[in-house]
């Protein structure tokens, strides 16, 4: 019997086995004006809150034993701002943002201002975040952001070793800043008897109503993350066929060390993409993809490697194509 990657929510959430939707509370975390843009993925749990000032604070009551509740808390909850480096740049593409005393992964979606006074909004994701989506649509009612995006991960070989993830939402003000609140954390453990496209997901949503020129709309964040099993790459070979299905070169690369741009042999009309994994067991495992010629466009061959953190990321090679 296959055993389910299993999320134990280590917060107030109950234990998730499949997908879920986790509405973001709202009691004073965050104002109305402010835009749930994303999320931020950390391993290790985000400050919640200040609990120096609210025992200075409350110092009197607690000493009487007073017992308190949620909402109590809710106005010391640590904001954790993020830091743009702009790198003598006005395109945020080659901005670094990050959230200063932290590691965690991107994924979210500002809305950035442009010189001539417009305003557009943009992704920022990083490379962990792979087979991402990122959608913005608009009406006289309403806006709506989505992203989702999936984290591949490798099996641990002992039940002992355990992948702690938390999924924080990110705000975004009127004023422009970008920031964090701690969100709720999961322990996925990964054994020797997972298998790959075990798959858990967590959904985060957020709606506020606006009003502009006395008109009223409707502002919906949806932000999706998902968390599958893939086994750890070793090898990956890369057979070019013609269109007779005829071998014109074959070699072996070592994970991630494909170039970002490939040319392929003169006549060749698909790639076999072939990766050898390792199961936490010591079995083989080998997979196949097949990125394919066309005359309208150049191809993308994607592959994937493992880190040192167990997260597994996708390279994208650009293909360029002989003549046929």
């Amino acid at each position: 019997m296959i055993k389910l990657v299993r999320i134990v929510c280590l917060l107030l959430s109950a234990m998730l086995l499949g997908g879920c939707s986790l509405a973001v509370p709202d009691a004073g975390e965050h104002t109305k004006e402010d835009q749930m843009i994303g999320a931020y993925i950390t391993r290790e749990a985000l400050e919640a809150y200040d609990m120096d000032a609210f025992f200075t604070d409350n110092r009197w009551q607690v000493a009487d034993g007073k017992q308190f509740t949620q909402e109590d808390l809710s106005g010391y909850q640590n904001r954790l701002f993020a830091q743009i480096e702009k790198n003598e740049s006005e395109n945020p593409s080659d901005w670094n943002v990050s959230f200063p005393g932290s590691k965690g992964i991107c994924f979210f979606a500002p809305l950035w201002d442009s010189p001539d006074g417009s305003s557009y909004r943009d992704n920022v994701i990083d490379a962990q975040v792979c087979e991402r989506d990122f959608s913005v649509s608009a009406s006289d009612e309403e806006e709506t952001l989505g992203l989702t995006g999936t984290i591949y991960v490798t099996p641990y070989e002992t039940p002992n070793e355990q992948f702690h993830f938390y999924v924080n939402p990110v705000y975004q003000n009127p004023d422009g800043e970008i920031y964090v609140l701690h969100g709720s954390g999961y322990l996925m453990q990964t054994t020797g008897t997972s298998v790959e496209g075990e798959q858990v997901m967590t959904t985060l949503t957020d709606e506020r109503n606006m009003t502009a020129d006395d008109t009223q709309k409707k502002e919906k964040t949806s932000v999706t993350v998902k968390f599958e099993v893939i086994y750890r790459p070793i090898s990956i070979t890369l057979c070019e066929m013609d269109a007779r299905h005829h071998l014109l070169k074959k070699k072996v690369y070592q994970p991630g060390k494909i170039p970002k741009k490939l040319r392929a042999q003169e006549g060749t009309a698909y790639i076999l993409v072939e990766t050898e994994k390792e199961s936490p067991i010591g079995e083989t495992v080998v997979s196949r993809e097949i990125c394919e010629y066309t005359r309208e466009m150049e191809g993308v061959l994607e592959s994937f490697y493992a880190a040192e953190d167990g997260i597994v990321r996708k390279k994208d090679t650009e293909v360029v194509w002989g003549r046929n």
